[in-house]
């Protein structure tokens, strides 16, 4: 049954990936529609051709080149060159070429994850990304650096702080991912998630998931937890009832309100069935 969920987990993830790997393929150009109105020309686009516009200094080259990165990256003979290639254009001042570059480091950790010692031999750069200005340059450093085999751990929760602490809501979203789905509950990382939940209430929800997901037993998760069953969002109430269930006894406290909700006809028979789910958990 574990195994079941981690695959489910899993697939989750790659899904969400390849959702932002699409976005990123729009971002390139400004709209997606443009982007993919223009798709590149792969009898004339070659990597090493695509590479070398990147550095050109007529910006729609290199905006041409952007994205066509996108399509030929992970098809090149020789992808450690690829990877050595567009490395340092990490650190080019065009939010167009980094984009690209980062969107490709993602592409080849889902599809090609064996280049992900390659890809971190740029930890420094991808890390210096989470400082950028733009927020999606943000979003995908983090995304990348999460993603990549050979990124220390040490590294790694430093980032995710940093995300987590990120003024940008993509970027906070990418490092709840990134707890939720790695369980890092190492406790500096949890305390900084509860601190979320009062300090942005849009990322209540995804807050939630992610404390049920890496630490559903910690006293104060628990406690949020039980105080969002009185939340006005359907979703944020799912979100609780679900993680109360894999608190377990650790939950006790709520089982008054949790009784209350699977005996209300006023809730929603998703609310009540989730109540009762929760409670035989509990129990």
């Amino acid at each position: 049954m574990a195994t079941d969920k981690k695959s489910a987990l899993h697939w989750q993830r790659r899904e969400t990936i390849l959702q932002r790997l699409l976005l990123a393929a729009g971002l390139l150009l400004g709209t997606a529609s443009v982007a993919f109105s223009q798709a590149p020309n792969f009898s004339t686009t070659s990597a090493s051709t695509t590479i070398a516009n990147l550095r050109s200094d007529d910006e729609k080259t290199r905006q041409e080149a952007a994205r066509n990165l996108f399509y030929v990256c992970d098809a090149a003979p020789d992808l450690t060159a690829v990877v050595n290639g567009i490395g340092p254009l990490l650190s080019s001042p065009d939010a167009h070429v980094k984009l690209a570059v980062l969107a490709c480091f993602e592409k080849m950790d889902l599809l090609r994850p064996e280049q992900g010692p390659a890809i971190a031999k740029f930890k420094a750069a991808l890390m210096k990304g989470m400082e950028d200005p733009f927020e999606d340059v943000r979003q995908y450093s983090l995304a990348v650096l999460g993603a990549t085999k050979g990124v220390p751990e040490e590294d790694q929760k430093k980032v995710v702080l940093q995300g987590l602490a990120d003024q940008g809501h993509k970027v906070r979203r990418i490092a709840l991912g990134n707890v939720s789905y790695k369980k890092l509950n190492d406790p500096e990382i949890i305390t900084a998630v509860i601190g979320l939940t009062s300090a942005w209430p849009k990322d209540l929800y995804l807050a939630i998931e992610t404390l049920g997901d890496a630490a559903p037993t910690d006293p104060r998760a628990v406690k949020v937890f039980a105080s969002s069953l009185d939340s006005g969002s359907p979703e944020v109430k799912q979100a609780a009832l679900i993680a109360l269930g894999k608190s377990g006894r650790a939950a006790t406290a709520a089982l008054p309100r949790l009784r209350q909700l699977a005996e209300d006809s006023g809730a929603s028979d998703v609310t009540r069935k989730a109540a009762n789910e929760a409670i035989r958990k509990i129990e």
